[in-house]
């Protein structure tokens, strides 16, 4: 066991003993604080995360979607409801987190401007007592099918200042256990940190393991075409090499900036991937339709720690990466 009010700030640490290159220093620490928290909180099994940096958005949440900003996020489309339910609204989070498992799923809310005991008396008006700061949803709650399944289980864990919810209390367990040291979060994976690490200021972040990073990056195999592409692009003895991890960050701006990042398992790996992948970061857009240059300017590459980045400001009527569908091979898997 391990505690965890050492756990964030070592692994900041590393992070940017490695990577602070990365980061955008006018955010601060407190803004890598509060992704790393995030992933804190998330049990070491979690294979994909989504996480949305509620500080960073204001205004109408219709503009924010349009900007891709709540791409990520599973409680904006509850954010009315959460109003008439809760008593407060998502913009008045931190952030959020989202992480899927083998066995469930995990919510995590950093409560930012919403107080411990106002998230406590919210939940206890629409739950049953399940424990020490848990609650159970009531069955007779005028809820919505997606707020149940989202705060199904609850538990406000005040010491961190953060609300954990499930659709199941295994789940809820798991993510308890992260948080308070029991067991290994996601935060405690080498590869997630570092690859978190390049994106440690963004506003909306999709973190994926290998097999989900493939399933969304990748050409599909009936795409001739794509696959012609790319057999072209690379050199005779270039090979595309599967990340362990992927992750990639949309970052507020005028433009919007979008930085991906991949890790492999050695820094030799991670370097003869960087040359092999940059020349897929020009010419066509290989497996979507038009030049990379449409979507993406001036991209840049960098490799620490294991893990290639490319950062590069968005083309306001460019392809839309957030969403994660569509392939980028550059930052993804191979066909």
């Amino acid at each position: 066991m391990r505690s965890r009010f050492l756990a964030v700030p070592v692994a900041l640490m590393v992070l940017a003993a490695g990577l602070s290159t990365g980061w955008v220093v006018s955010r601060g620490a407190t803004d890598r604080a509060s992704f790393a928290s995030a992933l804190d909180a998330l049990p070491a099994t979690t294979a994909t995360v989504d996480y949305t940096r509620w500080s960073d958005i204001s205004g109408p949440l219709d503009d924010a979607g349009l900007r891709g900003l709540t791409t990520r996020s599973v409680i904006a489309v509850l954010d009315t409801e959460m109003v008439d339910m809760l008593g407060w609204s998502a913009t008045e989070l931190a952030w959020e987190a989202y992480g899927r498992t083998d066995g469930g799923a995990i919510t995590a809310l950093g409560l930012g401007d919403v107080s411990v005991q106002q998230a406590k008396r919210s939940f206890a008006a629409i739950g049953s007592a399940a424990g020490t700061n848990t609650w159970q949803l009531n069955d007779d709650a005028d809820l919505s099918i997606d707020f149940v399944s989202t705060f199904a289980w609850v538990r406000v864990v005040a010491d961190h200042e953060l609300v954990l919810a499930a659709p199941d209390r295994a789940s809820l367990e798991a993510a308890t256990d992260a948080v308070t040291g029991r067991e290994r979060s996601l935060l405690d994976v080498r590869a997630v940190a570092a690859v978190a690490g390049r994106l440690g200021t963004a506003t909306s972040v999709l973190v994926q393991n290998r097999q989900f990073l493939c399933l969304s990056s990748q050409i599909p195999s009936d795409d001739e075409a794509g696959l012609r592409q790319l057999a072209a692009a690379l050199g005779p003895d270039d090979q595309l090499v599967d990340p362990a991890w992927g992750a990639r960050g949309l970052f507020e701006g005028d433009p919007q900036r979008i930085e991906f990042a991949v890790a492999f398992d050695s820094d030799a790996v991670a370097r003869d991937q960087t040359r092999v992948r940059q020349a897929l970061t020009t010419g066509p857009f290989i497996g979507r339709s038009g030049q990379v240059a449409d979507s993406l300017r001036d991209i840049n590459s960098t490799t620490a720690d294991g893990v290639v980045s490319f950062a590069s400001s968005l083309m306001p009527e460019g392809e839309e990466f957030m969403t994660d569908t569509g392939p980028v091979v550059f930052a993804g898997c191979a066909a």
